[in-house]
């Protein structure tokens, strides 16, 4: 009541622009979708509530935000100051060195020149007309035409415009360069070299009881695309293989895109300090460089995985993040017999889109190369998966590291063919692991879902 209390005093500090700077700051924290409907201090607070960001024990958040937007008088409703959340914010911010560097490019900027600004930047009318500069850069970093370590857009218009403000932008850029050589640093101190050899010093560490979580997306049931058949057998082939490597396994079916995002949000905002990994497994429709909802709507593989990023993950920093796909990548014919394509519809190829981070220690497992189907049997499950699971229980045991079990696996992918004989898949995977990843040997043999089955049918 109290903690409800001093969210309501809060409020009354804040008005609807200020709510609005709240809600971009926010952006990385809480869904857009979610965003998008909030219209009062109030209505943030709950999300953030919602997403046990702040609650009666821990709202440092909310401070965060209160010294980030400059209220300081503000924080008194907290019982703190200004000095102290500046003390804590290295140890406990949220809030990342990009978001905050937008926010302060916008207040930092002259109507006049914000005019001359957005005429100069590649967008659409209707993306101008009527928008704050805050939403204008939203837009921007919406359409990837900004990236965290690519703000080359904005510095050539305010070199034009502007040379105080492109000041603040390539203090940025020194800031962020910066903290990549520091990065650098402490990887060479953790002895992680390109050169890639037995040695145990460059070896990811799996040491933790609960090697990490892994979350398998299983969409099956979509509005207009078709029924994906056989997606419950990968799903439950997945479940068995990493309970059995010490995963923590959650499995969430037909997850349209809103609810993916907000999957992402709640395993992101986890803390992974005693776990060595993260695993996500998504089968489901897709199109080039995306994945499906089953609304239909596309989810952007590279911005699934953007949610594990160092900076915005700070427990996951170092540790390897894998990724598997099971979806289509491009059209293709529709496939005869037993044999579906993980494609929504056939259309026209787009054009390809680079899916994997500019960030270390990824892994991004593809069923297919772009441009191409994937296939799956209605009744044995997809070709990729099948594989993927059958060489990590054959393999982990010969202690093989990730790379070499994903090498067999396009190995196997690619001697498969549908009844047809006409019509193969090639499996891609991408990364920028720094380290062997070997799974150590789990202390019980592998049983497969069919064999517990038998076991379960012999025992009744």
């Amino acid at each position: 009541m109290e903690f409800n209390s001093m969210l309501l005093h809060v409020e009354d500090d804040l008005g609807h622009e200020d709510v609005e700077v709240l809600k971009f700051l926010c952006i990385d924290l809480v869904s857009k979708n979610k965003l998008k409907s909030v219209r009062s201090g109030q209505e943030l607070f709950q999300q953030l509530m919602n997403k046990d960001l702040i609650n009666s024990e821990d709202f440092f958040l909310l401070a965060e935000l209160l010294y980030i937007t400059k209220h300081y008088s503000t924080l008194q409703l907290l019982h703190t100051t200004k000095e102290n959340v500046q003390d804590a914010l290295p140890k406990h911010g949220k809030i990342s060195a990009f978001r905050q560097f937008l926010y302060e490019l916008s207040e930092n900027i002259s109507a006049d020149d914000e005019r001359s600004i957005v005429f100069l930047l590649p967008l659409q009318k209707r993306s101008k007309e009527n928008k704050t500069f805050l939403e204008v850069l939203n837009h921007l970093e919406k359409e990837q035409l900004i990236r965290e370590d690519n703000v080359e857009l904005l510095e050539n218009a305010f070199k034009k415009v502007s040379p105080e403000v492109l000041k603040q932008i390539t203090a940025y850029k020194n800031h962020y360069d910066d903290k990549a050589e520091n990065i650098d640093h402490q990887l060479s101190e953790l002895h992680l070299h390109p050169k890639i050899t037995k040695s145990q010093t460059e070896v990811y560490d799996m040491n933790n009881k609960c090697r990490g979580y892994c979350l398998i997306i299983n969409n099956s049931h979509f509005m207009t695309a078709k029924k994906r058949e056989g997606t419950d057998k990968d799903a439950n082939e997945l479940q068995s293989v990493f309970l059995w490597l010490l995963f923590d396994v959650k499995i969430v079916k037909d997850q349209n895109s809103e609810e993916i995002y907000n999957l992402l949000e709640k395993f992101h905002s986890k803390d992974h300090s005693d776990r060595d990994c993260f695993v996500c497994c998504i089968l489901t429709h897709g199109e080039s460089g995306t994945v499906l909802g089953v609304d239909d709507k596309v989810v952007p593989i590279r911005e699934i995985m953007s949610y594990f990023t160092a900076t915005k993950c700070k427990s996951l920093a170092l540790k390897p993040k894998l990724f598997f796909i099971q979806a289509c990548q491009g059209n293709q014919p529709q496939p005869a017999s037993n044999i579906e394509s993980d494609a929504k519809v056939p259309e026209e190829t787009k054009p390809y889109v680079e899916n994997i981070p500019q960030d270390a220690d990824f892994l991004l497992g593809m069923s297919t190369v772009d441009g191409y189907a994937s296939y799956r049997d209605r009744n044995k499950g997809s070709w990729y998966i099948q594989a993927l699971c059958k060489n990590l229980v054959e393999m982990v045991p010969r202690h093989e590291d990730i790379l070499s079990i994903l090498t067999k696996v396009n190995k196997d992918v690619s001697k498969m063919e549908h009844s047809e004989g006409r019509k193969k898949q090639m499996p891609q995977p991408s990364y920028t692991l720094r380290k062997k990843l070997i799974f150590p040997e789990p202390s019980i043999p592998f049983i497969s879902p069919a064999e517990k089955s038998l076991t379960l049918k012999s025992t009744n």
